[in-house]
């Protein structure tokens, strides 16, 4: 059960934005604007700040191809009643992380070891969050009001399921297979002389 509470989140050179930063004081935080003015590149930062990952290539979200320096995103937070800092850069040719909990001075650096203690923290893995973090611009009203399959689809990916409807689906179609190959004897008794 995600219940992740972000105190801040500031973004260096991300994406279309060069220097952003909000404190987020609320319960609820809403994202307005105009198109083009950054709420779905401040969605893409947050979920880059608690899985690491980016829908395209990290140089990509470099402003301007990396012309102004190191892209960074930075969020404050509190999961589980543990306070957390992390950070995330991008150069032109290296990536890096640091995970500051509960008051600590020295971070953990690795991206194994941030990964694995963020997806403690969350409860979820990378591609669980990835899908609960990051709805496109327009598709809201598909995941509310949408169809059974959309809203099924998109809880089996907040919570890491969707591996087993892989499997749910390889398994019908071997039982299609099977069946395909039974006959039906039952009506053509013969009597035995």
């Amino acid at each position: 059960y995600l219940r992740m509470i972000i105190h801040k989140i500031s973004l260096k050179n991300f994406g279309r934005l060069d220097d952003f930063s909000a404190e987020m004081t609320g319960n609820t935080v809403g994202l307005e604007g105009k198109n083009g003015r950054g709420k779905s590149t401040v969605l893409q930062a947050i979920r880059y700040a608690l899985t690491g990952t980016l829908d395209d290539t990290a140089s990509s979200y470099m402003r301007d191809g990396g012309k102004h320096g190191k892209t960074s995103v930075e969020m404050e937070f509190t999961q589980k009643g543990v306070q957390g800092r992390i950070v995330r850069s991008i150069t032109a040719s290296s990536s890096s992380r640091k995970l500051y909990l509960d008051g600590a001075t020295d971070p953990i650096t690795t991206a194994k070891e941030v990964d694995l203690k963020m997806q403690e923290l969350l409860g979820a893995d990378q591609r669980a969050i990835a899908g609960c973090v990051f709805v496109p611009q327009g598709k809201i009203d598909e995941v509310l009001f949408g169809d059974n399959t959309e809203r099924e689809d998109r809880f089996q990916r907040m919570l890491g399921m969707s591996h087993y409807s892989n499997i749910v689906r390889a398994v019908d179609a071997q039982i299609g297979v099977l069946n395909s190959g039974v006959a039906d004897l039952s009506g053509s008794e013969q009597e035995l002389e």
